[in-house]
């Protein structure tokens, strides 16, 4: 996985946390955001997940939760639940230091890794953002498969007060 894609990713996800409402926009729970063109997306109780055509690249967004006060603390538990457990590895994310959210709202904390789940192997980054008493998180699955797209939807993200 490429360490430069992470951070770009991560950093456009920043300036955009607290950026403008856009058309076409569609909102869950704390995060506004546009669905690559041409993906599907799933609509879950506590998740969406959006798929490219060929399935190699996926974007979850998940439900919120409450925050433990802490960015690293809720990016750890993060980890655990949906990587970790989800794909069934022990491995451990490279981490990016937290970065403050524009506007002083909270923080943002973003990792990835190189997994292997049941002989398949793929890329995982995960971004979490702490604030508003929420941490609210976004997976992306083989970010380098689809560096465009993971690009331009971090870049229209919003996070905000839960509604």
């Amino acid at each position: 996985m490429k360490t430069l894609t992470l951070l770009l990713i991560g950093l456009i996800l920043l300036a955009a946390i607290q950026g403008f409402a856009q058309s076409g926009t569609e909102t869950f729970d704390t995060i506004t955001f546009t669905p690559p063109k041409g993906w599907e997306k799933n609509k879950f109780e506590n998740k969406i997940v959006l798929l490219n055509g060929d399935r190699s690249c996926a974007i979850a967004i998940f439900k919120s939760r409450e925050s433990s006060g802490s960015g690293e603390i809720d990016f750890k538990s993060e980890w655990q639940e949906k990587v970790a457990k989800q794909y069934n590895t022990t491995v451990q994310p490279k981490m990016q230091n937290g970065l403050a959210a524009e506007g002083g709202t909270g923080e943002v904390l973003m990792g990835g890794a190189n997994i292997e789940s049941n002989g398949a192997k793929a890329s995982v980054m995960l971004l979490v953002y702490r604030g508003f008493g929420r941490a609210t998180s976004v997976l992306g699955l083989n970010p380098s498969k689809c560096e465009e797209e993971m690009v331009s939807f971090m870049s229209k993200v919003e996070v905000g007060k839960p509604r």
